[in-house]
């Protein structure tokens, strides 16, 4: 298994499978699993059923060109996961498209994925972490 660490601003992604994994960020199989750290934002608000009301959010974005992450070849199932450990959270998708999703612990990109790529959040239903949080992404590629 190998491991890679990357850094995009004020976020930090560790690559870890059986794929290879070229240059800075590319992973060429689509294999792998990206565990993806970002700073936390205390602003609250209420955005319809999902995520509903929360007080904190972490957004999870890449620099341009690659805004996002795209979902891999070869592989059929795209999620996004919960890596903090907290259980007062909803995790949401937004594709390049328009295409959303949200859930509680995990959400999947349905497959085939509408999208070229995606980003992600994680919102909070009672106080924000302090530390940067992480978010597990499973089928996709880093596009950076």
């Amino acid at each position: 298994m190998k491991n890679k660490t990357s850094f995009y601003g004020n976020i930090t992604a560790t690559l870890s499978g059986a794929g290879l994994i070229g240059a800075c960020c590319t992973n060429l199989f689509g294999s792998s699993v990206i565990t993806v750290y970002s700073t936390p934002d205390d602003s609250s608000g209420i955005d319809g059923a999902c995520p509903g009301s929360y007080v904190g959010l972490v957004s999870y974005t890449q620099p341009l060109p690659a805004w996002g992450w795209s979902p891999a070849t070869n592989t059929t199932t795209f999620t996004a996961a919960n890596g903090g450990g907290r259980t007062d959270i909803r995790i949401q998708f937004v594709g390049e498209y328009g295409d959303t999703g949200c859930s509680f612990t995990n959400v999947t990109v349905p497959d085939p994925a509408t999208s070229p790529s995606y980003i992600f959040a994680v919102y909070f239903k009672n106080a924000a972490p302090t530390t940067n949080y992480p978010i597990v992404l499973t089928g996709f590629n880093t596009n950076n």
